[in-house]
C-alpha cells in the first residue's frame, strides 16, 4: 500500500489505496493515523508532497479530487490540508496555515530531490518598452504599486463575503473602498514628477530633430521614424 511500482508505460507511478490515497511509509500500518492531504487538477505538486511526506515522516493521506467542485468543497468539511495558493480567495475564510519546509534549493529540484520549499511565483509588473519615453510618470507609477498580501486578502475577502460576481464592476467597488481606507499606503506609489523630467527632455529633443528634418525637407518614412526613435532612446 501507499508504496511505488512500474506501470504498463515501463514508468514508476504510486500505488494508492482503493485506486485514491497514496500513503506515505509513516502511517501504511495504520490508515487511521493519516491526516488527509487534497491536491487538485492534474495533481498540483502531489509528486512534491510525496516525497516531503517520505522523507520527513509525515502521516498524511494524499489525493488528487476529481473535480474542481470537488478541490474546493472537500477542504470545508473537515480538518484537511490542501494544495493552496495565494493571494487567492477561495480557502481565505479556512484562515490557513501554511507548511513550513527548509528553504527553496534550486539546485535539488533541478535533480528532481523537491524536498526543500517549492520557488515562489512573482507577480510582476509588466509594461511596453517605450513606456518610461512615452509616459514617465505612469511608468513610475506602475513600478511603485505594491499591495501588501494582508491587504491583498483583505479585498478578496471582502469581495467573497459579500457574495458580489465577477464583473468589473463588483470588484472596482470594493476596490475603491480599499482606496478610501488607504490613503496613506497609495500616495506612496505616486511618483516626485521632477524625477521624470529628464525623460521629457529627452523626448522633446527627439521630436525636434524630427521636426527639423521636415523643415529641411527630408523624407522621413514610418520605417525609418521607427529606427531613428528605437536608436535615440535604445542605443545598442
Amino acid at each position: 500500500m501507499g508504496s511505488w511500482g512500474k506501470n504498463a508505460e515501463d514508468t514508476y507511478a504510486g500505488n494508492c489505496v482503493d485506486s485514491k490515497w497514496w500513503l506515505p511509509p509513516s502511517c501504511r500500518g495504520n490508515v487511521y493515523q493519516c491526516v488527509p492531504y487534497l491536491s487538485g487538477g492534474n495533481g498540483w505538486g502531489i509528486e512534491e508532497m510525496m516525497q516531503k511526506t517520505t522523507i520527513f515522516s509525515m502521516p498524511m493521506a494524499l489525493a488528487v479530487a476529481a473535480s474542481w467542485g470537488d478541490y474546493t468543497t472537500l477542504p470545508l468539511s473537515g480538518e484537511i490540508t490542501m494544495y493552496w495558493w495565494t493571494p487567492d480567495p477561495t480557502f481565505l475564510n479556512l484562515s490557513p496555515m501554511a507548511l513550513k519546509f527548509p528553504p527553496y534549493n534550486a539546485a535539488e529540484f533541478a535533480r528532481n530531490i523537491q524536498t526543500s520549499e517549492a520557488a515562489a511565483a512573482n507577480i510582476d509588473t509588466l509594461v511596453s518598452r517605450d513606456l518610461e519615453i512615452l509616459a514617465p510618470v505612469v511608468e513610475r507609477f506602475a513600478d511603485l504599486v505594491e499591495i501588501p498580501l494582508p491587504h491583498m486578502e483583505n479585498i478578496l475577502k471582502d469581495h467573497k463575503n459579500k457574495a458580489l460576481d465577477n464583473s468589473e464592476s463588483s470588484w472596482r467597488n470594493v476596490t475603491c473602498e480599499w482606496l478610501r481606507a488607504n490613503r496613506a499606503l497609495w500616495e506612496s506609489w505616486i511618483p516626485d514628477e521632477s524625477e521624470t523630467r529628464r525623460s521629457w527632455f529627452r523626448i522633446s529633443f527627439f521630436f525636434e530633430k524630427i521636426s527639423a528634418c521636415k523643415k529641411l525637407g527630408k523624407n522621413i518614412s514610418k520605417l525609418t521614424w521607427k529606427q531613428h526613435f528605437i536608436r535615440f532612446f535604445f542605443p545598442g
